[in-house]
């Protein structure tokens, strides 16, 4: 079915009432009600209403500025970028000329055409190259090219070329530049004889210092969301830069961390007044002298990697609390009825195994236990 039929069919007094129907009952009840039914496309509509509902997660701010999207399939949108984390990489952009390489449902190409004067979107699967046609159709300087990336030496230069390389093999999940679909390494001499700039998004379980060891000429991007690792923008052809992290907070706000100067660690001899916990992109570059030095920190113990000072820094790029008590493991008086928010670092009991020994539920103050100078304890804090 084409996307314009389809469109029709959703929009349709049938299909509205199938939307209703799909929030009221579920997919899986609507397939079984439809099943031997076929004066209408009522799985295909029911389906699209679905991922429709499920991409509001996604890509809202997409939908809320071109509602005719459409989805070719489940597998696109779960693998799709999170149009914030999108909108967010590319604000800064300003090009002539851009392409994707790897289109997949456009959430990256979108957020970059803004920024640009002609855009290109390649895209090897054809029934998804015609539904980018589709979802593209009111941008006029966006171009859509149903072709292989490999193929790139076929088209004219670019000022910026962006890749979002598949991390599957056979199914299964791969860390491997060679691996992945294109394959970065056979692409990568190619792409650079094409573009000034090229823009890679890669899995978030990458080394850093081996993808900056690989890539000396580079500039890494960490992109967390509610302090979930999401993944790496490595930009090449860069200048080597300090390492950089961003995190979209609970509340919708960007937090974002630059690195500045080199460092040894400062090893704490004991809790001071305020204890900070870096946020999950700044922790993935392990910057932890960094971190000492440019905020006047000390760290808890050498693989304890939560700070203390006696000082309030509020810009600190992460969480921050107030110490309370600094007590022995197992101290049950310290433990709120109110429920308590534990960590657990360089420890030999799991979060999970804390929480089930004590019967402690989910709560905002803080239950830390971890090494401090070498000694086990628990660190109990409140929010700031």
């Amino acid at each position: 079915m084409a996307p314009s039929e389809l469109f029709d069919a959703m929009h349709s007094a049938l299909g509205i009432r199938i939307k209703e129907d799909v929030v009221a009952l579920g997919l899986d009840h609507l397939l079984l009600r439809y099943a031997n039914k076929d004066d209408f496309p009522y799985k295909t509509v029911a389906i699209q209403w679905m991922l429709h509902s499920k991409a509001q997660q996604k890509c809202a701010t997409v939908l809320a500025e071109q509602p005719h999207w459409l989805f070719p399939d489940a597998q696109i949108l779960e693998q799709s970028t999170d149009d914030r984390l999108a909108i967010e990489r590319f604000k800064d952009v300003s090009v002539d000329k851009a392409i994707d390489l790897t289109a997949g449902l456009g959430i990256d190409a979108y957020a970059l055409s803004k920024h640009c004067r002609s855009m290109t979107l390649v895209e090897k699967d054809a029934r998804r190259a015609e539904f980018l046609r589709w979802n593209f159709k009111d941008i006029k300087h966006v171009d859509v090219r149903c072709d292989a990336a490999e193929n790139i030496d076929q088209l004219d230069s670019f000022d910026l070329v962006f890749i979002d390389p598949d991390r599957r093999d056979k199914g299964r999940r791969t860390l491997l530049l060679e691996d992945a679909t294109p394959n970065l390494t056979d692409i990568l001499p190619k792409v650079n004889e094409k573009v000034t700039e090229v823009w890679l998004k890669l899995s978030p379980m990458l080394d850093l210092l081996a993808l900056q060891n690989t890539f000396p000429k580079s500039a890494a991007v960490v992109w967390a969301i509610r302090d979930d690792v999401k993944e790496i923008t490595l930009r090449l052809g860069q200048s080597e830069s300090a390492p950089v992290a961003h995190n979209l907070d609970a509340r919708g706000h960007w937090q974002s961390w630059t690195a500045k100067g080199a460092a040894d660690e400062i090893l704490a001899d004991g809790v001071a007044t305020y204890v900070y916990h870096p946020m999950a992109s700044v922790r993935k570059w392990q910057p932890w002298g960094i971190l000492c030095h440019q905020y006047s920190l000390s760290m808890l113990d050498k693989h304890t990697h939560v700070f203390t000072a006696d000082q309030l820094h509020s810009d600190f790029p992460g969480k921050i609390w107030k110490t309370l008590a600094v007590v022995k493991p197992g101290t049950k008086h310290v433990i709120s009825p109110e429920g308590m928010h534990v960590m657990r670092k360089n420890y030999p009991q799991t979060v999970a195994e804390i929480r089930k020994r004590y019967k402690i539920k989910e709560g905002k103050q803080l239950l830390l236990a971890c090494k401090v100078a070498g000694n086990k304890c628990w660190v109990i804090g409140a929010e700031i």
